[in-house]
């Protein structure tokens, strides 16, 4: 049963994480995008 309550702790961890980073890689993206975007503009 221990071991089933830390796996749980652990998966929860890990969506936490990937909750984290996840916004911060769509505002990579969208940075990303734009500077592209400029580029493409300029040159």
């Amino acid at each position: 049963m221990k071991k089933k309550s830390f796996f749980v702790f652990f998966l929860n961890l890990i969506f936490n994480f990937i909750g984290k980073y996840y916004n911060i890689l769509i505002f990579l993206n969208f940075v990303i995008r734009i500077s592209l975007i400029s580029v493409r503009f300029y040159f």
